[in-house]
């Protein structure tokens, strides 16, 4: 699916950067460009730098980087068209009717009727909840508490007990068997023809993506038996590591933190309660995926898990998880055998905001959590629990964070301060000679790699290092034009990077430097594109430009060559390279710029 290149350049242009920009982070104007604080990472110096002249946005912190059509992409979680779309509802531009391959047309076709699929099931279960089999479904909701109007909110609803009563109605809406269980809804019997319902006598909660469309639900019983929660598979709306429950309305609250809790009831009693920060990990294990899912939305995490054995467990497993993708992770745990939904009912959410207020760091937490396996009275154990607590404190890498959880680990245990720190070390010790046996095996194995990944990094910054010379001065664009075609770039990002620029610089000049970001689809491209023009390197003089010019087009030049002289056995050809070899070593381009 795409638009015309013009609509897209309209659509860009007509949406300033900064503004749109200003609408997420708060900017300063520091010379020429505006700085903030980085929404993609975590930052206390603001690096994240806005050109309105440029119309492109850098980070010189995290590398991330784009066009106002990529910020949306990255931010907001959108694709391409999605981006578009938005952008131009924003200036009331018309845009014209979408093109497709034919691919594209069966895939989008297929995605939009599964989505019909979702929307028409969930509308029948809300249904099903407000007739009389849904009698015992209302009573349950009432009893924990949940008015009607968050019951319409979430869409909460009812699959009867019929087997086959999900699978009737959407036949009956003209659903064909093959779409039906491409949606995960139903289950192919396997005595007979025909389909059976997945969902049986349950409270059935819709799940949303980010933007608020119904892509699979989960059930829960109500009779007691086993499983007690129940989800969707995954299909080709629903991805379990990439969908968190009521992310659709924790980005709109935007805060700086996110409660993360086990389970549906949880999310929802807490969001009636007023803290809309809020998503449910859908009882699945959190991945990687799920942490940099929000990160993209907050920079800070309170992990509210059952206060039960599960709950720890998955509490400890999410804390390092979170860390990685440089989260800030504090926990708050319940008194023992209480979830947050729980609470709110016997204590209100009142007392649990104020609770929330004193959540501990992750720490703590597992300092805590370490301690419950030991019997601190008995010698032996509490060796072993300074040997765990001195483990985990030796894997902090701040300095300062690992001297004051030795002075609380110390004055909380009753331990000395200087033998904790000398264990601690130990623990350190032993962990950099593991490191060093496992560095010392890779070293022999990977040598080779090493050295073809040095030498592709070297040719990438080298051709970076060309172009951005080459968007500073138009006269060096003109000069090198002459002796540089754009196949003669080793990475074909840089070959079609290089061939657009050829394509629409004016006399050396490039007046609309965030045009080059739309031909780019991934956003690793992207911020290659914002890179070259934005965190450009000072020259002390313009003969270092010029021996960095002649350097790298010669080296380029005679790495094209040398490529095609070890395919080539055609005589005639062969001495045409080695004339073009010896030319290219007697090249030398004379730049005149202002």
């Amino acid at each position: 699916m795409y638009y015309p290149e013009e609509i897209i350049e309209e659509v860009r242009v007509q949406n300033d950067i900064v503004d749109l920009i200003s609408e997420y982070v708060t900017l300063k104007k520091k010379g020429n460009s505006y700085f903030g604080l980085c929404p993609f990472h975590n930052e206390k110096t603001a690096s994240f730098s806005v050109s309105q002249e440029k119309q492109m946005y850098y980070c010189f912190g995290c590398g991330a980087g784009g066009n106002v059509i990529t910020f949306v992409m990255e931010k907001e979680n959108y694709n391409f068209v999605e981006t578009i779309q938005l952008l131009a509802q924003k200036r009331n531009i018309e845009l014209p009717k979408a093109q497709y391959s034919e691919k594209a047309q069966k895939e989008i076709k297929k995605r939009q009727s599964l989505l019909n699929i979702h929307k028409d099931t969930g509308r029948y279960f809300y249904s099903n909840l407000q007739q009389e089999e849904g009698r015992e479904a209302r009573e349950y909701l009432s009893k924990r508490e949940l008015s009607t109007e968050v019951q319409r909110k979430f869409g909460l609803g009812y699959a009867k007990g019929n087997h086959y009563d999900l699978y009737n109605y959407l036949k009956n809406r003209g659903y064909n068997d093959q779409l039906i269980l491409e949606s995960g809804l139903v289950i192919k019997s396997k005595t007979g023809p025909g389909c059976y319902d997945r969902f049986s006598d349950r409270l059935m909660f819709p799940i949303f993506d980010v933007h608020g469309r119904v892509i699979a639900f989960g059930g829960r019983v109500l009779d007691g038996s086993m499983p007690k929660y129940l989800n969707s598979p995954e299909t080709i709306l629903f991805e379990k590591n990439a969908n968190l429950y009521g992310l659709n309305y924790a980005r709109v609250a935007r805060k700086k933190e996110i409660f993360i809790v086990e389970g549906y009831m949880d999310f929802i009693a807490m969001y009636q309660a007023g803290i809309h920060n809020v998503v449910a990990s859908l009882g699945t294990a959190f991945t990687k995926g799920h942490a940099n899912l929000i990160k993209r939305y907050a920079d800070e995490v309170i992990l509210l898990y059952d206060s039960d054995e599960a709950g720890i467990r998955a509490t400890i497993r999410a804390i390092p998880i979170l860390q990685a993708a440089n989260i800030k992770v504090r926990v708050l745990h319940l008194p023992k055998g209480q979830d947050p939904d729980d609470y709110i009912i016997e204590r209100g959410a009142e007392s649990l905001i104020e609770l929330g207020s004193n959540a501990v760091g992750a720490v703590t937490f597992q300092i805590q959590m370490i301690k419950t396996k030991y019997n601190m009275e008995n010698i032996e154990q509490k060796i072993r629990f300074i040997d765990e607590v001195s483990d985990l404190i030796a894997g902090l890498s701040n300095a300062i964070e690992q001297e004051i959880y030795i002075q609380q680990v110390s004055k909380i245990y009753n331990i000395e301060a200087d033998a904790l720190k000398t264990e601690v070390r130990k623990q350190m010790q032993k962990e950099q000679n593991k490191n060093k046996n496992i560095s010392i095996n890779k070293i022999k194995n990977k040598r080779d790699i090493n050295k073809n990944t040095k030498a592709e990094e070297g040719y990438f910054k080298t051709q970076s290092e060309l172009l951005q010379i080459m968007c500073l001065y138009p006269s060096v664009l003109i000069e090198v034009k002459k002796h540089l075609l754009p196949e003669d770039f080793i990475d074909p990002f840089f070959q079609k990077l290089v061939g657009l620029i050829y394509e629409k610089q004016i006399d050396g000049h490039i007046t609309n430097p965030s045009q080059f970001t739309s031909f780019f689809e991934t956003s690793e491209e992207q911020q290659k594109v914002a890179n070259i023009f934005l965190a450009q390197k000072e020259y002390e003089n313009k003969e270092m430009i010029t021996k960095v010019i002649n350097d790298t087009v010669k080296k380029l030049k005679n790495k094209a060559i040398e490529e095609e002289l070890k395919t080539t056995k055609d005589i005639e050809k062969l001495q045409k390279l080695l004339k073009a070899k010896k030319e290219v070593d007697n090249l030398y381009i004379d730049c005149i710029y202002g």
